[in-house]
């Protein structure tokens, strides 16, 4: 039986008497979309660090491509996890252009010129940046901002692309431009988000959060037919609305 690319059980985060993360266990398979939704302090964002490996759980398992990157007496560094992750605020250095941005990871990984040179050009053409690529951030739109930030972490190859409110500063048209982009990406991605309308724009799986744990996850219908919890229900109830309006 083949292992899921991502598989987490038993995650527990605990930021001293308050728990972020309560018993988190699942599994996404290779090539898939998971979107986990919740409300601002669920603890979204602590789960996407504990995948990357920038923050470490007080206990449980985690094993990326059928190998173990957290468990008891296990931890390997974000750097050898085969993940990338995109922050919210993007993290784009002003005094870089966006050729030089997506090139210093390339130059971590010791890449020689050359080889940087093609990859950088076909990440650039892919997301429509070529004609950008000696520009600054403060420079471009918001729109391609986001697209930087998202070549700097494919020139990578990453097995798992965590994106962490990615459409939190994005006017609606810019979200269903990037929505489709990303849906084209070929990559396993986490995408978390406290908006419903932008959840169920991903398609793919849905998993529900709430005070650090899984309320549901499954098929996006499935939480809209059968919600598991009375907060599902709730929770979205706005995006089943505009869904069948």
């Amino acid at each position: 039986m083949k292992h899921p690319l991502l598989h987490v059980e038993n995650i527990r985060q605990y930021f001293e008497k308050t728990v972020a993360l309560a018993d988190i266990s699942l599994d996404l398979p290779e090539g898939e979309i998971l979107t986990i939704l919740g409300p601002s302090g669920c603890g979204k964002t602590t789960f996407l660090r504990v995948v990357a490996g920038l923050q470490r759980p007080d206990y449980g398992t985690i094993e990326i491509d059928g190998r173990t990157v957290n468990g008891p007496g296990i931890w390997v560094s974000p750097q050898k996890r085969s993940v990338a992750m995109i922050f919210q605020n993007l993290a784009l250095w002003p005094h870089l252009s966006v050729k030089r941005s997506v090139e210093l990871g390339l130059k971590e990984k010791g890449l020689r010129k050359a080889e940087r040179a093609y990859i950088i050009g076909e990440t650039l053409e892919r997301l429509g940046l070529s004609q950008k690529s000696e520009c600054f951030p403060h420079t471009l739109s918001s729109g391609e901002q986001q697209r930087v930030a998202l070549a700097r972490a494919l020139v990578l190859r990453p097995r798992l692309l965590l994106l962490d409110e990615p459409f939190s500063h994005l006017d609606w048209e810019l979200r269903q431009d990037l929505t489709c982009l990303i849906k084209g990406l070929e990559t396993t991605i986490i995408f978390v988000t406290h908006d419903q309308l932008d959840a169920f724009a991903m398609e793919g799986l849905l998993a529900i959060m709430r005070k650090g744990r899984l309320e549901q996850i499954g098929k996006q219908d499935e939480a809209i037919k059968n919600p598991a919890t009375e907060f599902v229900q709730n929770f979205v109830r706005k995006a089943a609305s505009l869904l069948r309006g």
